[in-house]
């Protein structure tokens, strides 16, 4: 399992090399209750107002390498209407 700090690190390495401008992770890892198992879920927030693909796709990647587990990343602000439900979240970067 992976410790904040460690997530805090990859997270802030892959923000010097895109925009990055908050991150934050929730789900079982955010509510203590994460196994070997268990995928990193990511709210990223970007400095610009639209990403690729290609950039969510890179920083997932790049994330999964370092830190060797599945990551999903989610871009914020979620919609009003999103079904995804986040009861905590814990901030990595910005």
């Amino acid at each position: 399992m992976l410790t904040h700090d460690e997530i805090r690190s990859a997270v802030e390495k892959a923000a010097e090399f895109h925009p990055i401008k908050t991150a934050s992770y929730f789900g079982s890892y955010a509510d203590g209750r994460a196994t070997s198992g268990s995928d990193l879920v990511l709210l990223i927030e970007f400095d610009l107002p639209r990403v690729s693909l290609f950039v969510i796709s890179a920083i997932k990647i790049e994330l999964e390498d370092v830190l060797n587990v599945a990551v999903d990343v989610i871009c914020v602000p979620l919609p009003k209407d999103s079904i995804l439900e986040i009861n905590r979240a814990v901030r990595v970067y910005g």
